[in-house]
């Protein structure tokens, strides 16, 4: 559903992540590409409604108006598949909220916390 919008990275190769990047120096000047051994030759993150950092900063800006619709439904399909690794991996904080006790007559009591 998002290939349209991979296509306008210029990492994206038949559904597959180049994972080329380059970097300037600012003191030297010298300019610098490596390949990311994470992404490279996987399948692409956006295609598959996942974050991508790259497409986030380089190529969302970039990208036509007409294609404003699609875009608004990747970054919705971002969010929940974010909304899900959360609700599946808590964050301690919330793993405190879910901490059961044994009160003194043993009897189990939730912890309450105070939320600010």
């Amino acid at each position: 559903m998002f290939e349209v919008l991979a296509a306008n990275c210029c990492n994206f190769s038949k559904g597959r992540c180049l994972a080329c990047f380059y970097r300037v120096d600012s003191a030297t000047g010298f300019m610098s590409k490596w390949i990311d051994p994470k992404l490279a030759e996987k399948p692409c993150r956006v295609t598959c409604g996942l974050p991508c950092s790259f497409f986030n900063s380089t190529v969302v800006p970039s990208i036509p108006s007409k294609q404003n619709q699609t875009l608004g439904l990747y970054q919705m399909a971002v969010d929940r598949k974010r909304r899900a690794v959360e609700i599946s991996q808590p964050s301690s904080e919330s793993a405190k909220l879910q901490k059961v006790s044994k009160d003194q007559s043993g009897k189990r009591q939730a912890d309450v916390l105070a939320l600010f």
